[in-house]
């Protein structure tokens, strides 16, 4: 997943989705400032949870 990508999807939940997102996987929110920012990649695997989570939560 590309930040670009996380970042279009993160922003279909508004406000606080990535401290929402650091709770529910559960990683550090630091993390995904670093793969917003493209500062490091996301694995596979792990794209596939993020998607999968993220896509469980109500518009």
């Amino acid at each position: 997943m590309t930040p670009a990508e996380l970042r279009t999807l993160g922003n279909k939940h508004g406000r606080g989705w990535q401290a929402r997102l650091a709770r529910e996987l559960p990683i550090n929110a630091r993390t995904i400032r670093r793969w917003l920012s493209g500062k490091t990649t996301m694995h596979p695997a792990i794209a596939k949870q993020v998607r999968h989570v993220m896509e469980g939560w109500l518009p």
